[in-house]
């Protein structure tokens, strides 16, 4: 079977001897490589693989870890070693696969920050369209450290080129080593109108398999109106351990969601956080850059519409969660009023969008949750909508401050808007509430630094 054959149909279980075959070609053994005790180490570990004593050959693969070579040591290692080597690791079940990744991803060049820089991207991209396979590996090094994920939709083009497979098959390659760095916007480019690229696309996050992928793959495994792309996302749900129905793709997308509420390293591990979200958009992919401290819940309200979309019940509770957590970090890190700040105010817009049921929900997973920041923003944006006292705002008097305090507040707005006394609970929290601010000015005010600092730090 040829190369692009294997990337255009289901291939079999030990699948990366046709998706890097061709990338990871022989390179002679540097006769410069230094005589240390890794490469030492690793040439054992590589002549026991040879011989079939795995168990053994993971041994001297700890020990090569367990030196902590450099980003330079292992970036030497990998372009000295013939590509056997490599495609024998990487096919191997466990932790020689994993050791096989690690080295290969410490390899990549160290650059701090990742670039959108269009002419150097193509330029890379025409030594892995074109170049020999020396250059082609050494660009693909270069295009993943230093550019990254901007890099997607310049090789989106050649996932849809149905007439120069060896462009095709060099940009699959190329992303598939590039691994999660490129999850998310190719995830977002399965909205595209042409189905040769979907179904490239699809290919292409089976052979990655990462379970970020889980939920769009689902989605269209059980809803492409094209066969065939169907299929090919069928052949990367088998990689990733899915089933391929709307409610799995459902239940996905509201994992994904919870994930990035609770900043859970399967979605913001190494190489998973960004400075951008990514969405399609007029037929192409678009960035928008996010603060870092608001990234997770981004991403987090994302997963949620992706929810809403495929018509999960939950989703707008998740939303109108993460929405709330933004609220409230936006406010504290600015410091501003609403009517002050315009993205202040269209987050509180968003959040109140979401329904006064979706609301009290929400609240209720994040007081049992313990999530304050949520529900903080949460017992906000009811003050500023809810026309009536809910369970759950109920029972944020009984919270930690100061969510108590917020609470009190939403309910004290409320019994001000309908005219309805509020009961001897909001009234204690408030005056309570009150007592605190009054305390801490106190604290602001006090000529004894120390006293001053102690006070305002319990407060806090």
């Amino acid at each position: 079977m040829s190369l692009v054959r294997r990337f255009c149909a289901p291939a079999p279980s030990r699948f990366v001897s046709g998706c890097l075959a061709a990338l990871l070609l022989t390179i002679p053994m540097s006769n410069t490589a230094a005589a240390d005790s890794i490469q030492d180490n690793f040439d054992r570990a590589v002549e026991l693989l040879r011989g079939g004593n795995n168990a053994e050959a993971l041994d001297m693969l700890r020990q090569v870890l367990a030196e902590d070579p450099s980003n330079e040591r292992a970036y030497d290692l990998w372009l000295s070693t013939e590509e056997r080597v490599w495609v024998d690791m990487l096919v191997e079940e466990g932790e020689i696969a994993l050791i096989a990744q690690r080295l290969m991803s410490l390899a990549e060049m160290r650059v701090e920050t990742r670039r959108n820089d269009e002419d150097a991207i193509r330029g890379l991209l025409d030594e892995i369209y074109s170049g020999d396979s020396g250059a082609r590996r050494r660009a693909i090094v270069t295009l993943s450290a230093q550019h990254g994920e901007y890099a997607v939709p310049y090789m989106l083009p050649a996932l849809a080129d149905e007439v120069d497979d060896d462009r095709r098959v060099n940009a699959m390659q190329a992303l598939t080593v590039m691994s999660e760095r490129v999850v998310l916007p190719l995830v977002e480019a399965l909205d595209s109108s042409n189905a040769y690229q979907r179904r490239q696309i699809c290919f292409t996050l089976g052979h990655i398999g990462d379970k970020r992928a889980h939920g769009m793959l689902a989605w269209v495994a059980s809803s492409d109106p094209d066969g065939s792309v169907q299929d090919a996302a069928r052949f990367g749900l088998e990689k990733l351990g899915g089933s391929a129905s709307q409610d799995a793709a459902r239940a996905a997308f509201l994992a994904a969601g919870d994930a990035y509420r609770a900043r859970a390293e399967s979605v913001l591990g190494p190489d998973m956080a960004s400075a951008v979200v990514w969405s399609w958009s007029g037929g192409a992919l678009e960035a928008r850059e996010v603060p870092g401290w608001l990234y997770a819940e981004e991403m987090a309200a994302n997963s949620y519409y992706r929810a809403l979309a495929a018509g999960a019940e939950d989703a707008a509770a998740g939303i109108a969660s993460a929405r709330a957590a933004q609220l409230s970090a936006q406010m504290s890190r600015q410091w501003a009023e609403l009517d002050g700040d315009d993205s202040v105010q269209a987050g509180l817009l968003e959040i109140v969008a979401s329904g006064q049921a979706a609301l009290n929900n929400a609240l209720s997973r994040a007081l049992a949750s313990q999530d304050d920041a949520a529900a903080w923003g949460l017992c906000y944006a009811m003050g500023a909508c809810a026309t009536k006292p809910s369970d759950a705002l109920k029972r944020a008097l009984d919270a930690r401050a100061p969510v108590s305090g917020q609470a009190a507040l939403a309910l004290g707005k409320i019994a001000l808007r309908t005219g309805k006394a509020a009961s001897a609970a909001t009234a204690a929290e408030l005056a309570e509430s009150a007592g605190r601010e009054v305390n801490k000015i106190v604290g602001l005010a006090d000529s004894d630094a120390t006293r001053s600092a102690a006070l305002i730090s319990a407060l806090e």
